[in-house]
């Protein structure tokens, strides 16, 4: 493989970059959730959500309506999980250490950083902060809410290609949903599959063939 190719990695926010926000409900809970969101009724309101159309203070509402409607209960802390992903030093917000020292190595190596996240809007205005990254660690942030469309949407990956002005050949994509990789694998990016950020990182230096992290320090 050539992996003089590759020019870009682009890297999911929640579940990659961030902790994801499954982590901070048991299993019981996350699954009732999954329920709700993946629901045949529910799924048009998440999409309008993540594509920008509703925020979260209009989304909300709804979640917790249908889901009291479906487990009897009202789910109290997700409100308060979904805002603090923007709040810097909160567990939710804060870039899992190791990735700075990968980001850093990869931009002296000349690649280009960048996110892509399918992410949403605080309030109604829609001109609040809406991620907690520091942007001089990244070349560019793409949101699935300010770009009108969403992973698994082939545009999406699209047009981050076009604004980087790269072809799916020369990027790398990271994504801890399958259906998203499956989205810009279908294009012919590169993807890994982050299920643990220490593989995920052994992948990127596998595919990339340098050492992205001293182990031993």
């Amino acid at each position: 493989m050539d992996t003089k190719r590759y020019k870009a990695v682009i890297l999911d926010m929640g579940g990659v970059l961030l902790p994801s926000h499954f982590q901070h409900y048991s299993k019981e809970e996350w699954n009732k959730i999954s329920t709700i969101l993946l629901s045949e009724e529910f799924i048009p309101k998440f999409h309008a959500f993540e594509v920008g159309e509703i925020s979260l203070e209009e989304f909300h509402p709804m979640f917790q309506e249908c889901y009291y409607k479906h487990h009897g209960v009202h789910l109290k802390r997700e409100l308060d999980t979904m805002r603090h992903h923007i709040i810097p030093g909160r567990p939710e917000s804060t870039v899992i250490p190791i990735w700075y020292p990968v980001l850093k190595k990869l931009r002296e190596e000349g690649y280009i950083i960048a996110v892509l996240t399918n992410n949403y809007w605080i309030d109604k205005a829609k001109t609040g902060k809406t991620t907690p990254l520091d942007e001089k660690h990244f070349d560019a942030i793409f949101e699935s809410c300010k770009l009108g469309m969403r992973k698994p949407n082939p545009n999406i990956y699209q047009h981050v290609l076009n604004e980087l002005k790269i072809v799916p050949e020369e990027a790398i994509f990271i994504d801890d949903v399958v259906q998203n990789l499956e989205g810009a694998s279908r294009l012919g990016i590169t993807t890994i599959h982050c299920t643990h950020v220490d593989k995920t990182i052994d992948a990127l230096e596998e595919i990339l063939k340098i050492s992205l992290n001293d182990k031993n320090n």
